[in-house]
């Protein structure tokens, strides 16, 4: 493992010989794994773009494991956008990292495919912000 600004990262060699090693079960319950780490030390609140770098963590991992609609509600929304205080694109200007999360909730990053939160109040908000990003 390589440590980078305290957080750790795995060298991409590595991670692609795990990962095709794996079969989707075992990926899935890994991600959820790790998406569980990062819910522990993510902060609730974070301020800086640094301090969500967890929670971003969380989107990707949540996602890769199905846990969309859970992933939409408690991590993007409630802590990332802090409801409708939109944080992340209102007050720190991160649209583009904004977009690359949007991007996580569909298969492979289409943003013309649907969506895969199924229950979540947020599906309106979501494709709205989709039809925004893929036009601009």
């Amino acid at each position: 493992m390589i440590k980078q600004k305290k957080a750790y990262t795995t060298h991409p060699l590595i991670k692609g010989y795990f990962e095709s090693d794996f079969d989707d079960k075992i990926k899935r319950l890994c991600h959820k794994r790790i998406y569980q780490y990062f819910g522990e030390y993510a902060p609730d609140r974070p301020e800086t773009l640094e301090e969500m770098q967890p929670l971003f963590e969380q989107v990707y991992h949540g996602c890769a494991a199905g846990l969309y609609d859970e992933v939409c509600d408690d991590v993007y929304w409630e802590k990332i956008h802090r409801k409708e205080k939109y944080v992340i694109t209102q007050k720190l200007g991160a649209w583009e990292t904004d977009r690359s999360l949007v991007k996580t909730f569909f298969p492979e990053g289409d943003l013309s495919q649907p969506e895969q939160i199924k229950h979540s109040p947020l599906q309106a908000m979501l494709n709205s912000l989709t039809v925004r990003f893929r036009d601009g």
